[in-house]
């Protein structure tokens, strides 16, 4: 990958369509030096941008440039992904046990490494997690990317089903936030649909079924630490 670069302007008159549009912002297909791209537009882009900087990993989205646009709105680019989990989940229904460990695998590497240097990703759903043409995962939409001091009230963006109890009332978001997140992902990849009151367990192997259950407890105490924790959980599944 390009190491980020800081640019005056990103022309919009490359826009090619609509990738993904949310309240605050737009995701445009682009292209970048030869590249594949896109450019995402709105007044959090440069701060987001900045997230993705500090959060430099295989697991987590580069950032190829950094601008505005000629009418002044702040903009990133970043390369084009293949799909993400929300796409692939509506094309297959349910993934296969062993594509979900897969899944989970990149996801919690890259949950791993950002609550190692101090951050929580803030709004973990399938959408926010694309996927590149060989399959990996990459974590995206840090919009709402934070510290320990960073409450669930600024992310009211994010998707109900796969939010923390906890980031529901506005409480600070520590680890377990995202953790609770990849429960939700991991659930809604074995069985088609996030975890709702009463709905039975999906099919899985037993033991990423369990890990899932304590990705989802109501307590943070019942859950997994970090990112760090479910790397190893996971790998004892494989």
């Amino acid at each position: 990958m390009t190491p980020a670069e800081d640019i005056n302007v990103i022309d919009p008159d490359g826009f090619s369509g609509v990738v993904r549009r949310g309240p605050r912002h737009a995701v445009y297909r682009t292209c970048w030096q030869g590249r594949d791209a896109v450019a995402k537009v709105g007044p959090r882009a440069e701060a987001e941008a900045a997230l993705l900087r500090r959060a430099a990993h295989p697991r987590v989205l580069p950032v190829w440039a950094i601008g505005a646009t000629r009418a002044g709105a702040p903009a990133f680019v970043a390369p084009l992904a293949a799909s993400d989990l929300d796409a692939a989940l509506s094309a297959s229904g349910r993934f296969t046990p062993a594509r979900a460990i897969a899944v989970l695998q990149d996801i919690a590497a890259g949950l791993a490494h950002l609550h190692r240097i101090g951050m929580r990703h803030g709004d973990l759903a399938p959408a926010n997690c694309l996927l590149t043409e060989g399959g990996r995962v990459i974590l995206a939409d840090f919009e709402h990317a934070g510290d320990a001091t960073t409450t669930g009230s600024t992310v009211p963006a994010g998707i109900f089903a796969y939010m923390a109890p906890e980031v529901r009332d506005g409480l600070p978001l520590a680890p377990t936030a995202d953790v609770y997140g990849f429960g939700a992902i991991g659930w809604a990849l074995l069985g088609g649909a996030p975890p709702a009151p009463f709905a039975p367990p999906p099919p899985g192997p037993a033991a990423l079924l369990r890990l899932l259950e304590d990705c989802l407890s109501p307590n943070t105490s019942g859950r997994p630490v970090d990112g760090a924790e479910l790397t190893r959980r996971m790998t004892e599944i494989v």
